[in-house]
């Protein structure tokens, strides 16, 4: 069965993302089925799949390492919602990564009209 049969938007169940969140920290190799769910699910299992990787990245940001891309695109997301989740799990990995997101700080900057304070929490590292 696929980890995203399990999300909180195809089971019904408030509590399953954060059995899925659990289950890919004992198990890192489902990260990559959530990254891809990030990446070609419906709007539901995006927001999901999203929030997901938000809660590993403060649980346990090692594991995201690989993932900055996927949080770098969330951030260019027209959906402010995923913008903030994105913003939100690179705070998580900032430390891990900060030339991947040094790269990307122009657009960063441009962000902090608008998204303020969870954008100068990345930004901090620079």
């Amino acid at each position: 069965m696929s980890i995203l049969l399990s999300l909180s938007c195809n089971t019904g169940d408030k509590t399953s993302n954060s059995k899925v969140t659990r289950e890919c920290l004992e198990r890192p190799v489902l990260i990559h089925s959530i990254a891809e769910g990030l990446r070609t699910g419906n709007k539901s299992e995006q927001l999901n799949c999203a929030l997901i990787l938000v809660e590993l990245s403060k649980k346990h940001p090692d594991h995201l390492i690989g993932f900055v891309g996927d949080f770098l695109k969330l951030i260019r997301s027209q959906q402010p919602r995923l913008v903030r989740l994105g913003l939100t799990g690179l705070v998580g990995i900032t430390s891990k990564v900060p030339a991947a997101i040094y790269a990307e700080r122009g657009f960063l900057l441009s962000l902090t009209e608008k998204y303020g304070a969870i954008t100068a929490e990345v930004l901090k590292w620079f």
